[in-house]
C-alpha cells in the first residue's frame, strides 16, 4: 500500500497531525513576533571609567553610553569598595540612544587604604529613572 492510499483511508489521523503542526508553528510565530516587538524598547548601557587622584583621594570620571534603543534617565550612581559606599552622584541626566553622558564622582577612598590590595575591585551601581539597576565591577586602575 502506498502513502496516498494510506492517507485516503486515515483522513482523520492526517488532519489531526496537520492541525497539531499548524498550532506548533503558530506558537513559534507568535513568540518570534513578540520578541521582535520589544527590540525598540531595549535598554542597555556601557561604561568607561577613569580613576584619578586629587589631594590623596580617588575620584572617578565616568562616561555612560546608551547602546540600547530607548532613552535612559540616570537617577543615581553609587560606587562601592569592599561593600562600602565610597562615592555617590544623584544628579539626574538623560542619555539618548547612541549618545554619551559624563559624570564626576569624588570618592572617600585614600591611596593608603588600597596600598596593599593588588587586585582592588570597585563596584559601580547605576540606577535609572525606572528603577532598573545596572551593576559593573571594575579594577581600580589609574588612567
Amino acid at each position: 500500500m502506498n502513502i496516498i492510499e494510506w492517507c485516503n483511508t486515515n483522513v482523520g489521523f492526517v488532519n489531526a497531525i496537520l492541525s497539531i503542526s499548524t498550532l506548533f508553528i503558530s506558537c513559534i510565530a507568535i513568540v518570534c513576533s513578540i520578541k521582535v516587538a520589544y527590540i525598540p524598547y531595549k535598554k542597555r548601557i556601557q561604561i568607561s571609567p577613569t580613576f584619578g587622584i586629587k589631594n590623596d583621594k580617588f575620584y572617578l570620571e565616568l562616561i555612560i553610553a546608551n547602546s540600547g534603543n530607548k532613552l535612559i534617565g540616570i537617577s543615581s550612581i553609587i560606587v562601592y569598595y569592599r561593600d562600602t559606599d565610597i562615592g555617590t552622584n544623584f544628579k539626574q541626566k538623560f542619555v539618548e540612544p547612541s549618545k554619551t553622558e559624563y559624570f564626576f564622582i569624588d570618592m572617600d577612598l585614600k591611596q593608603e587604604e588600597i596600598k596593599y590590595d593588588k587586585n582592588a575591585i570597585v563596584k559601580i551601581e547605576i540606577c535609572d529613572t525606572e528603577d532598573k539597576k545596572y551593576k559593573f565591577k571594575v579594577g581600580l586602575v589609574m588612567g
